[in-house]
């Protein structure tokens, strides 16, 4: 198996997946992975207190806001309270 200069894999491995495609489906399937009881990603049913948002927040560190809609509400009730001031863009 050779490398190009980026460390990249040229010729797949054995199973046909080259370094790309392994890393991929791997993140992938972490992504999809089935979470515990409780763990729902859906907004919440009522309101989220400051505590649960932080709670939220920790739970769901590896999802996306745009993609999590728990995560979305736990974000939105912790810059309400001030707890949390989002990233302003950057200008030149």
């Amino acid at each position: 198996m050779g490398f190009d200069w980026l460390g990249r894999a040229t010729t797949p491995f054995g199973d046909g997946n080259t370094v790309e495609e392994i890393a991929a489906r791997i993140g992938a399937e972490r992504r999809a992975s089935v979470l515990p009881t409780g763990w729902p990603h859906e907004a919440p049913d009522r309101p989220l207190s400051v505590t649960e948002a932080h709670q939220a927040m920790q739970r769901h560190r590896d999802c996306h806001t745009d993609e999590c809609a728990r995560k979305t509400a736990a974000r939105d009730v912790l810059i309400a309270a001030g707890r949390m001031v989002p990233a302003q863009p950057r200008t030149r």
